[in-house]
C-alpha cells in the first residue's frame, strides 16, 4: 500500500488490477488518488452471445433445440471464457453419445446443460 501511495505522475507507472470479485477488494486499496479509473466489463448481451457462440461453434452441427439463437437466450450471465469452455465441453459430451466416435453428432441442449454443470457447477434456470 505504501508503495502505491508514493508513486508520482512523472514516474510513468501504469498499474492494472483485475478481479472477478470486486466486492472482496479492500476499500483502502481503492481510496482516492490510487487509481484514476475503474473500468467494469460486464457480461455480453444477447447479440454478442450469438456472435461468440457462432464463433465457438463454427462448423459444428446443432440440433433444433440447441441452435445459436436458443443458446444465446439460455446461456445468460456467462463470460466469453465461460461460453467457450461450455461450447468445448458440450462437444465432448456429444462425442460420448456418438455410437461411432469418428464423427461428432449434432449437439443437443442436454449436452450444453451438462457442460454448464461441469464448467460452472450450477444448474441453468429455464
Amino acid at each position: 500500500m505504501i508503495e502505491i501511495s508514493n508513486l508520482q505522475p512523472e514516474q510513468n507507472v501504469f498499474l492494472v488490477g483485475t478481479t472477478n470479485h470486486p466486492d472482496h477488494i479492500d476499500p483502502r486499496v481503492l481510496r482516492g488518488g490510487r487509481f484514476s479509473e475503474k473500468i467494469e466489463i460486464s457480461f455480453p448481451g444477447r447479440a454478442a452471445r450469438e456472435r461468440l457462440l457462432g464463433r465457438y461453434l463454427h462448423g459444428v452441427a446443432l440440433s433444433p433445440d440447441a441452435g445459436i439463437p436458443a443458446l444465446a437466450d439460455r446461456l445468460r450471465d456467462l463470460s466469453p471464457a465461460d461460453l467457450e469452455a461450455i461450447s468445448n465441453t458440450a462437444r465432448r459430451f456429444a462425442f460420448n453419445r456418438a455410437p461411432d466416435s469418428s464423427q461428432l453428432p449434432p449437439l443437443i441442449w442436454a449436452d450444453f446443460e451438462k457442460a454448464v454443470q461441469r464448467v460452472r457447477g450450477t444448474v441453468l434456470q429455464r
